[in-house]
């Protein structure tokens, strides 16, 4: 039963509390740290892009070439992966 429940991300011990495991608590506690670390990285990455649009809007609206050129190579950048 509960490796059905992983294959469906299904924790069945709510329904048959019998079959607890410290595994599935273990594992919630994961789940639950990976959650928080997606929320600071999503929080990060729209602080990140109020930071680019700030420097973006800067550069343009005094027309500072050199900003915007470091910008463009910035963002021409290849990916990493």
């Amino acid at each position: 039963i509960l490796q059905v429940g992983d294959a469906l991300h299904y924790d069945f011990t709510h329904d048959y509390p019998e079959i607890k495991t410290s595994v599935s608590v273990e594992k919630n506690k994961q789940v639950a740290e990976l959650w928080r670390l997606e929320q600071r990285y999503m929080h990060l990455l729209e602080r990140y892009n109020k930071l680019l649009s700030f420097l973006v809007r800067t550069a343009n609206d005094y027309h500072v070439e050199q900003l915007q050129e470091e910008i463009n190579r910035f963002l021409e950048r290849p990916k990493r992966s």
